[in-house]
Parts: C-alpha cells; structure tokens; sequence
C-alpha cells in the first residue's frame, strides 16, 4: 500500500517522514521507454568503439558518427540509473537488513555478467590478440591488449576495480559506489529542496574532485559522476511538481523533442567545441555537468512515456539486452576484428576498407545483440530473480 504524506502531496516540505512512509514522486511504475533509451544509448557506446578502433575514417560510416557518443551515453546512463533506482528505494528503511537486502540485489544485477564479460576479454587478451597485427587500426585503441594483465589485474577485473580485461567495466565500478550511497542520497532527498540541494552539492564536489591528484582513492574520479545520480532523483521531483504542465504535452512534441534531445547529446563534445571549450578528457566536469542537463531532459520529457511507446516490445527488449549490450560488445568487437584479421589478411583489409568497416559495425552488432539475448535469457534474469528472493528473505527478518 502506498502511504502520501500529506504535505509532500501538497507540494510542501517535510522534514521527517515516518518508516515506510513513499514520496509520491518515487511512486512510478516501470517505465518501458526509458528501459528503451538505455539500449539505445549501449548501441551508441558499440559504434563508437567500431569508430574508434579504425585508423581510418571510413565514409560508409558517417551516418553513425551522429549516434556514436559513447562518453555521452555513459553521463545518461548514470542519470537513469539515479531514476531507475531511486524508484526501486521508494519504501526503503533505514536499517541494516534493508541494506543487505538491496545490496543483494544489486551484486546478484551487475556481478554475473560482469565475470562473464571479464572472462570473455581476458580469453581474447591471451589467447588471440597476440596472433593479430595492428596495420589498419588506431594504435593506442587497438594497443589496450597488448600488455597481458598479471595475477592481481586479473582478480581485479573480476571484481569489477580495474577496466584492463574489459574497458566498460569502468563505468560499473562507478555504478557500483554509487549503488552504495543512493540508499542514503534517497533518505535525504525526500522532497524537490532536499533533492536540489543534494545535487547542487555533488555538483562542487564534481568540479573539486577534478582538480584533486591521482589516487586509488578516486579511482575513474567517481565523485566526478555521483552528481549525475543525484540529477536522477532530482528529476522524479521536477516531474512530479511539473506533471500538470508536462501532461500538457503532445505525444509527437514529447518524440520530436526527445529524439533532439537524444543526437545533442551523442553530439555535445562536438558542439561545444564549435562554442569554443574543448573537452579535457576523462571525466572533465564540465562537459559532465552539459551531458548530464541534456540527459535530465530526455528522461523529464519520457518519466510519463507516451502511449505508443509505453508498451513497446522492442523498447522493453532493448532495455532487458542495455547491460549485455554495453558489457560484451568490446570483447566481441575485438574477436571478431582479430578473426577476420587472421581470415582474410591486413593487406585484403586495407585495400578495402569501406567494406571491411561496414562488416565490422554490422557483425560486431548483430553478434552483440546475439550474446546478450542468450546472456539476458540465461544468465542476468534469472540471478536477478535469485537476488530478489534471497533479499526478500532477507527482509523478512526484519
């Protein structure tokens, strides 16, 4: 049963809210679209590596470089998942078992693919790639492989701490700090002020922690990022105090402005460059924080799906296949390269390159989307069924 405070519902502040107590703007149900967009944005991610990974640049390929932000992709994922999860913690209880509980749930979501998918790299680091020679590929992308990861590397990988066997596991890693601290953002973000301030603060901590030296401790910056969480649960409020206005809406204006929306941001770092300010590379907090807005929007103009699409199969398929599609599509992307390498020859390759472009983007996808369908059926679904029932029981005991 859901419980309104009553001066949340009015739109007023309140400080306390009993255990137990839902915020009616974390009171949604599974929006279907949304899931979507996250397959969407991991196919963005796939092509950019395709992209990337070619020391040419092949003209058959243009089309893609407007939906190939990966970097951009990664800031909206991070949005989402604020969203995604804060929704899931609406009746969450300050006690330890609750913790557990969801703690549970979020090992048995993102570990068992993540040792699948770091099994897979690690099986093309050694096993194929020192067979394969670099001669039409960009040398530094092409080169992550090159030095083979010893004993401590490779546990680390399976941990999730390290990228080495699998350059998206960067971006777990984060997640997964910030599956740690949403429970308590969640907690303290129980109105529109609360949340605002809460993102207004991780926002200076973004900008500070950029600036501070190289650490273990900020492994990938991830206080660069957490800001983008908070940004998730903040539009939950924004969409709640605004859902008159919003509903107000067309369908079509919603599409049209979303899909706009959606190629500022695979093309953002492009478009700033025009305005002048170049991107500083890996979580630079200003073009965070230009990602991050884009993709506070897109998910403020699609938290109410429109009719057409909040039924969607395929937008709920392609949302089931995002973390397969994301985690296995570098290791696949890499085997398939090194294979054709070895089939056909770097001298056939580099005499036909558009072709050999065209098959590496078509076959590193459809493969993708392959393995992720079988992975998600076999693998992901039924850990996360089995996390839930361990954590229900784990409730119970509360």
């Amino acid at each position: 049963m859901t419980i309104e405070h009553p001066s949340l519902a009015s739109g007023k502040t309140a400080p306390f809210l009993a255990a137990g107590t839902v915020v009616p703007a974390l009171d949604r149900p599974f929006n279907v679209p949304l899931h979507g967009l996250r397959g969407v944005a991991a196919l963005a991610v796939l092509w950019s590596h395709v992209i990337a990974l070619l020391a040419f640049a092949p003209t058959v390929l243009a089309p893609f470089h407007y939906f190939s932000g990966g970097g951009a992709a990664v800031a909206f994922f991070f949005v989402l998942s604020g969203a995604v999860l804060s929704i899931s913690l609406k009746r969450f209880t300050a006690s330890p078992l609750a913790y557990v509980a969801y703690g549970i749930k979020r090992l048995f979501r993102l570990y068992p693919l993540l040792i699948v998918a770091t099994a897979f790299g690690l099986a093309y680091a050694f096993l194929l790639h020192p067979l394969v020679r670099n001669a039409v590929f960009e040398p530094t992308f092409f080169g992550h492989y090159d030095e083979k990861p010893g004993p401590f590397l490779i546990v680390a990988s399976f941990l999730g701490l390290i990228d080495k066997a699998n350059p998206p596991t960067w971006t777990i890693f984060v997640e997964m700090i910030a599956s740690a601290m949403l429970p308590f953002f969640v907690l303290f973000a129980r109105n529109l002020g609360r949340a605002a301030i809460l993102t207004a603060a991780l926002l200076v901590v973004s900008f500070a922690a950029y600036q501070m030296p190289d650490s273990h401790v900020l492994l990938y910056r991830w206080p660069v990022f957490m800001v983008n969480f908070a940004a998730g649960i903040l539009v939950l409020f924004v969409a709640y105090h605004w859902r008159e206005t919003l509903a107000r809406l067309s369908q079509s204006f919603r599409l049209v402005a979303v899909a706009a929306l959606f190629l500022i941001l695979m093309n953002g770092r492009e478009l700033m460059a025009a305005g002048g300010y170049l991107y500083k590379g890996h979580a630079d907090p200003v073009t965070n924080l230009f990602e991050m807005a884009v993709s506070f929007l897109i998910v403020l103009l699609m938290i109410d799906a429109p009719a057409m699409l909040a039924k969607s199969p395929l937008m709920r398929r392609l949302g089931n296949l995002s973390y397969g599609i994301y985690l296995l599509h570098f290791p696949t992307l890499f085997t398939i390269t090194g294979l054709t390498v070895l089939a056909v020859g770097n001298d056939v390759l580099a005499r036909n390159t558009g072709l050999f472009a065209t098959w590496l983007l078509v076959a590193t996808t459809l493969v993708t989307l392959l393995l992720s369908a079988i992975t998600w059926t076999w693998l992901e679904a039924p850990m996360i069924a089995l996390g839930r029932r361990i954590a229900a029981s784990i409730s119970k005991r509360g």
